[in-house]
């Protein structure tokens, strides 16, 4: 006889398994990391949204 478990009792189980990981990995990620900083740079750099490094690239362009 195989022993039985109760599968929503194991779904609870793998729902809270899955909440903490994903609040540690947010805490890890975004608040110890500064993941939105990070994105800001990102968006300065690759959108160029500060315009430094395409007024940099025309000067070199043109020299």
């Amino acid at each position: 006889m195989q022993p039985s478990w109760d599968r929503v009792a194991f779904g609870r189980v793998i729902e809270a398994l899955r909440c903490r990981a994903a609040s540690l990995l947010w805490h890890l990620v975004v608040v110890q990391a500064d993941l939105l900083s990070h994105l800001a740079a990102f968006k300065d750099y690759f959108l160029m949204s500060r315009g430094e490094l395409f007024h940099a690239f025309l000067v070199e362009a043109r020299g």
